[in-house]
C-alpha cells in the first residue's frame, strides 16, 4: 500500500496519534498536566476517526468511561482530576504507538525472522527454555504481534508429524510461548502494567521495583518449566535443521532490548529523567540505529528510513483497538478509584479484619476472578492500587505491586476473554477456555496459591 492510498480519515487518525506523543513527553518532563490532557483529547479524536477499526470489547470500555466520566461529574468531580487522570493515563497509548515504529522494523527484519525460526526448532529438552525464552523477548519488542509471530512459526511447522504428536507438540509449545510472553509485565519497562501502576505508587520507581520483578519473573519461569516436565512427551518427534547463523540472530534481537532498556535505565539513574520520557525517546533511537545497522549499503539507508517512516505512520490507524482498550481501560480504573471514599475502603478491610498479607490476597483472588468473568485487569489493577493507597494498609508498595502483578499475570494466563488467550485459542482452533482453563489452569492455580502463601507468611512476619 503506498501513502497515496491511505483514507483521509485514517491520515487523520495517524497524525492525531502522532502529535499526541510530544505532547506526552511534555508532560512528562515538564510535569505541566494540560499537555497530557491536549494529548487525550487527541487519542480521543483516533478513536473517532478509527471507529469503524474498534472491536465489541474496545466499544464495550469507551462507551463505560464515558458512563463513569458522566457519573463523576454528576458526584461533583472537578476539572483538575480529570487533568490528573488524563496525565496518569495518556502513557499508554503513546507508547504503543512509539512501539509501532520498532515492531514495524521488526516485523521486516530478516534477523527477527531467523531469530523466531531458531527458538522453534528445538529439540524437546530445549523446547521450553528456547520458547519461552523468545515469547519473552519478542513479546517485549513487538507486543502482542511477537506473541502472534511466534505462535504462527511453532504451530506451522507441524507439517508431517502424527496427529497425537502434533496435538502434544501444540500444547507444550503454546504454553511456553504464553509463560514466556506473560513474564515480560512483571519488569519490562516498555510493558503495560509497569507504566501503568509504577506512577501510581507514591515513593517507587522502575529501578526500585527492578529486583523483585526480575525474581517473579525467575521463579514464574521455573514453575512453568516444572509444569511443563510433567506433561506427557511423545515417544519420538522432529529434529529441526538449526539455520546457520540463528543464534547470531537471536543475540541482534537481545541486543536491541538490551539497548532500548539499558538506555532507558542509564538516563533515570544518571540523568534523573523519568523512565517513561526516556522510553519514548530511547525506542525510536534504538530503531533507527537496528535500521542502519542492519543496512548493507549506506547508499540504502536513507530509502530504508524514509520507507519505515511512512510504513510506521500508516500502521498507527490499525493499533486503534489495542491502544482504545488500554486507555479506556486505566482512565476506568482512575475514575471509579476517586468516587470510591476512603472511609468505605477502610471500613470493607476493617470489617473483615484483613492485614497487609490478607488483602494482598484479595487482590490476587478478586483479579483472577473479576478477569475470568470478562472485566479487564487494567481495570482491577489500578483500582486495587489507588484504593489501597486511600487507606493506611501497612502494605509496603513492592507488596501491593506484587500482588496486583500476581493476579494481573494469572488473570492473562486463564481468563477466555483476555488478547493472549484468544489469539492462541485462534492460533491452535480451540476454545478459549481448552487454551486458558484447562492447559494453564493448573499452573495459574498453583501460582496464585503460592503467592497467597508468600503474602501471608510475609503479613505474619511483619507483625
Amino acid at each position: 500500500m503506498s501513502s497515496a492510498a491511505l483514507s483521509f480519515r485514517s491520515i487523520l487518525s495517524a497524525a492525531c496519534l502522532a502529535i499526541a506523543i510530544p505532547l506526552a513527553l511534555a508532560d512528562l518532563l515538564g510535569g505541566t498536566h494540560l499537555f497530557a490532557a491536549a494529548a487525550l483529547v487527541l487519542v480521543i479524536a483516533h478513536f473517532a476517526f478509527s471507529f469503524d477499526q474498534l472491536k465489541t470489547n474496545a466499544r464495550s470500555m469507551l462507551a463505560a468511561v464515558t458512563l463513569a466520566a458522566g457519573l463523576h461529574l454528576l458526584l461533583g468531580g472537578k476539572p483538575d482530576s480529570f487533568v490528573l487522570a488524563a496525565s496518569q493515563s495518556i502513557y499508554l497509548p503513546t507508547l504503543v504507538a512509539v512501539m509501532t515504529l520498532l515492531r514495524v522494523a521488526a516485523q521486516s527484519s530478516p534477523t527477527v525472522g531467523t531469530a523466531a525460526r531458531y527458538v522453534v526448532d528445538q529439540p524437546p529438552s530445549r523446547r521450553f527454555a528456547l520458547l519461552a525464552f523468545g515469547g519473552h523477548i519478542f513479546g517485549i519488542l513487538l507486543n502482542v504481534g511477537g506473541l502472534q509471530l511466534l505462535l504462527h512459526i511453532a504451530l506451522r511447522r507441524r507439517d508431517g508429524v502424527p496427529d497425537h504428536v502434533a496435538e502434544i507438540q501444540a500444547r507444550r509449545m503454546t504454553n511456553a510461548i504464553l509463560r514466556g510472553f506473560v513474564a515480560t509485565m512483571l519488569w519490562s519497562p516498555v510493558g503495560i502494567a509497569i507504566n501503568l501502576l509504577i506512577p501510581l505508587l507514591s515513593g517507587m520507581d522502575w529501578l526500585d521495583w527492578l529486583p523483585y520483578g526480575f525474581a517473579m519473573t525467575m521463579a514464574w519461569l521455573v514453575l512453568g518449566w516444572t509444569f511443563d516436565r510433567l506433561e506427557p512427551r511423545p515417544r519420538s518427534a522432529q529434529v529441526r535443521t538449526v539455520a546457520p547463523g540463528s543464534i547470531g540472530s537471536l543475540l541482534a534481537v537481545l541486543g536491541l532490548l538490551i539497548s532500548i532498556t539499558g538506555t532507558a535505565g542509564l538516563a533515570e539513574a544518571l540523568l534523573g529523567m523519568p523512565l517513561r520520557a526516556a522510553i519514548l525517546i530511547a525506542v525510536p533511537a534504538a530503531t533507527i540505529v537496528w535500521v542502519a545497522a542492519t543496512t548493507p549499503a549506506r547508499s540504502d539507508l536513507l530509502p530504508r528510513l524514509t520507507r519505515l517512516g511512512q510504513d510506521g505512520f500508516r500502521a498507527l490507524p490499525a493499533s486503534a483497538n489495542e491502544i482504545c482498550i488500554m486507555t479506556t481501560g486505566g482512565l476506568l480504573g482512575l475514575l471509579m478509584a476517586q468516587m470510591i471514599p476512603a472511609a468505605a475502603v477502610s471500613g470493607f478491610f476493617s470489617a473483615f479484619g484483613l492485614g497487609p498479607g490478607g488483602i494482598a490476597c484479595l487482590i490476587v483472588i478478586t483479579m483472577v476472578v473479576t478477569g475470568i468473568v470478562g472485566i479487564s485487569p487494567l481495570v482491577t489493577a489500578v483500582l486495587f492500587v489507588v484504593a489501597a493507597q486511600k487507606v493506611d494498609t501497612n502494605m509496603p508498595n513492592a507488596m501491593l505491586m506484587a500482588a496486583t502483578m500476581a493476579g494481573w499475570c494469572c488473570t492473562t494466563m486463564l481468563s477466555p476473554v483476555t488478547t493472549t488467550v484468544s489469539m492462541a485459542s485462534t492460533a491452535n482452533l480451540k476454545s478459549a477456555s481448552t487454551i486458558g482453563l484447562r492447559w494453564n489452569g493448573p499452573f495459574a492455580i498453583t501460582v496464585m496459591t503460592l503467592s497467597c502463601a508468600g503474602f501471608l507468611a510475609f503479613g505474619w512476619l511483619a507483625l
